[in-house]
């Protein structure tokens, strides 16, 4: 986590009487400093989250709703308890389980035309004032999401979260995408992906508009 706090500058001007013009000229001088308080930054980040490759599209039990999706994703969720909004921005990176001959696609496998085994997945984040009541896209979208490879991939400054005491305080998040059904090798238990997602969050000014 990195904190990265703005300088804000407060200059006090103090109002003298008068002088009256008898007496002698004088100067003053008004000094301006940079005000830095400590802004601490406390974030609420899961450990741990679950995504199924489901090729055949079987009902999952996922949140305790029924999924037949072919990448189907725990809702995870971030939660702000800081005094003030922060921006988040993210890194992802996909590993390929060891043992699998798995690659990920850079882009959908939907009418895809091939027997290889790929899988296509995004990772998507949103803020909400409620994690449970989150409308997801599910659709790709380069502006929105960011695709999982094999390298590291950045999304800076993605969304905002409230403070606190605000609505929106939540980033919910999952991983989305699809799948090749029948490979030219079947799919296996020795097929897999680990997603790591790394966080950084910024502090914003208080009164900042959270989309």
């Amino acid at each position: 986590m990195k904190k990265r706090l703005a300088l804000c500058l407060i200059a006090a001007l103090l109002l003298l009487p008068p002088v009256p013009a008898r007496a002698s000229s004088g100067n003053t001088v008004i000094t301006a400093e940079p005000y830095l308080p400590d802004i601490k930054i406390e974030v609420v980040v899961p450990a741990s989250g679950n995504v199924y490759i489901n090729p055949n599209r079987l009902p999952i039990e996922v949140d305790a709703s029924i999924e037949n999706k072919q990448i189907i994703s725990d809702s995870l969720a971030i939660e702000n308890l800081s005094d003030v909004p922060l921006s988040v921005s993210v890194e992802v990176t996909g590993t390929i389980k060891s043992g699998s001959d798995l690659r990920l696609a850079s882009e959908s496998t939907v009418g895809e035309d091939t027997t290889a085994k790929r899988a296509f997945m995004f990772f998507e984040i949103q803020s909400a004032s409620d994690p449970s009541a989150v409308t997801w896209s599910n659709v790709y979208r380069e502006d929105k999401h960011i695709l999982i490879r094999e390298s590291t991939r950045t999304g800076k400054n993605i969304i905002i979260l409230g403070a606190a005491d605000q609505a929106k305080r939540y980033g919910v998040f999952r991983v989305n995408g699809d799948c090749v059904q029948n490979p030219r090798d079947a799919w296996t238990e020795k097929d897999g992906v680990n997603v790591e997602v790394a966080f950084t969050f910024s502090p914003l000014p208080v009164g900042t508009q959270i989309p």
